[in-house]
């Protein structure tokens, strides 16, 4: 990326979303660049616009951007769905055999702001986030730049989390499940759970009881 990579990342970026070929490490301050989506839930085959913006007046000019499926148990570096990218500083890759799984830059032009556009597959897919790798130059990039979650309102289960790397909200949320499942066990009371809201790290469930 930048002058590494003028053309954009190359394939082997796929699994890491890293740009090794910099030789340098990324930020570890919070990235002025934020990822947008209109809305926090989608369908299958649903296309959703997907805005990469500057948060405070810093240009990039290299990105790399996949959708991957997110939850405490996922540990799958596959990318999932399709990009489009109208603007010709963008072009689509395929990672892992997923046609335009991926989004990157054709040049080191400055930009503020982008547009593209990622397509769910047709199938029940499961919640997904955003995440790219962004950069300003050579030796200043920012990676695991991450969107809200989308939702997958077909999804049997909620997860228990968003994002495995939360992993104090991870233990929390198995201790407030063996806390309701023993309240269930001690209770002949009829108890339905009602999904009532989602959030980036956890799912709000409220336990009501039967009249």
């Amino acid at each position: 990326m930048s002058s590494a990579y003028p053309g954009g990342a190359p394939d082997v970026a796929c699994a890491s979303m890293f740009p090794a070929g910099h030789g340098f490490l990324a930020q570890m301050s919070s990235a002025p660049f934020k990822i947008i989506l209109p809305k926090s839930t989608y369908a299958p085959g649903e296309t959703i616009q997907v805005t990469i913006s500057s948060a405070g007046g810093t240009v990039f000019r290299g990105l790399y951007v996949q959708a991957r499926k997110i939850g405490c148990d996922v540990l799958d570096d596959n990318p999932v769905g399709a990009f489009t990218a109208p603007d010709p500083s963008l072009q689509t890759r395929h990672c892992f055999g997923n046609v335009n799984s991926a989004v990157t830059h054709t040049s080191s032009e400055e930009k503020s702001s982008v547009t593209i556009y990622w397509t769910a597959p047709v199938v029940p897919l499961g919640h997904v986030q955003i995440r790219s790798t962004i950069v300003s130059n050579t030796s200043t990039f920012w990676t695991g730049i991450e969107s809200n979650p989308l939702i997958d309102l077909h999804a049997i289960d909620p997860p228990s989390c968003f994002n495995r790397s939360h992993s104090t909200v991870a233990t929390s949320l198995r201790h407030e499940k063996l806390l309701i499942n023993s309240a269930i066990t001690q209770s002949n009371l009829p108890i339905n759970f009602i999904v009532v809201n989602f959030t980036i790290v956890r799912t709000i469930l409220i336990i009501t009881h039967a009249v």
